[in-house]
């Protein structure tokens, strides 16, 4: 089985080609944040390069959130497409998962997180069993303050990891100094998405997936403040313009 991995939910883009679990290409690049331009040309770079076709795919795997906004409905639509075209099955991936696999950690609780601005950050946690990762702490948007009241209450070793700090810095350095803690930064290898079976959801109906945002845009609170007392359709607003 020939499965394509997708993950632009941050600023790297990453592209993984696999046989099963055996990676035979991948590509990442942190060199653009414009994940349009540069997607397609990742994914035809790797099919290409071991001699294949895009209907040798089976199976495709995206990275289905939380994260940028933009990449994460650039990755899905791609996803969404390539699944339609080729009739290859279509699964779907926690961002913070895929994240939380390139740690591994066995006696620690691993603990993703994506800068969601303003003191906020997108994060869950999770933890290998039988050398299987699994969430125990749900992916969530929190604030880093009311977050790290909830990961002392698990009184466990904590590893973090992002990509970057972000706007988080200061928080981290600060948490840094009276907790012993372990913070690693690293773009979320590709190749994490081929063995990530107990984590992987299988897309029944292609057409109704969404990208998991788990916060709305600026723009879409802006636009619920000034339909108050109006009847709102329950489609989100990101959906509602695309």
């Amino acid at each position: 089985m020939t499965i394509l991995g997708i993950d632009t939910s941050n600023k790297t883009l990453g592209v993984v080609i696999g046989e099963e679990n055996q990676v035979i290409s991948s590509y990442y690049s942190q060199a653009s944040k414009n994940h349009s331009e540069t997607l397609m040309p990742a994914i035809d770079f790797c099919v290409k390069e071991n001699r294949l076709s895009p209907k040798h795919i089976d199976k495709i795997i995206v990275a289905k959130g939380p994260g940028s906004y933009t990449g994460l409905r650039i990755g899905v639509t791609t996803a969404k497409t390539l699944s339609w075209t080729l009739g290859a099955s279509l699964y779907a991936v926690s961002s913070l998962a895929c994240l939380a696999k390139n740690s591994q950690e066995k006696d620690k609780l691993i603990v993703p997180f994506i800068d969601a601005r303003r003191g906020f950050l997108y994060t869950g946690a999770y933890k290998y069993e039988n050398n299987q990762l699994i969430n125990v702490l749900p992916d969530q948007y929190i604030s880093f303050d009311e977050w790290l009241d909830v990961l002392l209450k698990q009184e466990q070793k904590l590893v973090f990891i992002g990509e970057e700090y972000g706007k988080l810095e200061e928080k981290f350095n600060d948490l840094s100094e009276s907790t012993d803690i372990e913070v690693i930064l690293q773009p979320s290898n590709p190749a994490v998405m081929l063995d990530m079976s107990c984590l992987l959801e299988k897309i029944e109906d292609v057409n109704e997936f969404v990208p998991t945002y788990l916060k709305k845009v600026e723009a879409e609170e802006e636009w619920l403040k000034k339909q108050q007392g109006k009847e709102v359709e329950p489609q989100s607003y990101v959906e509602r313009l695309s």
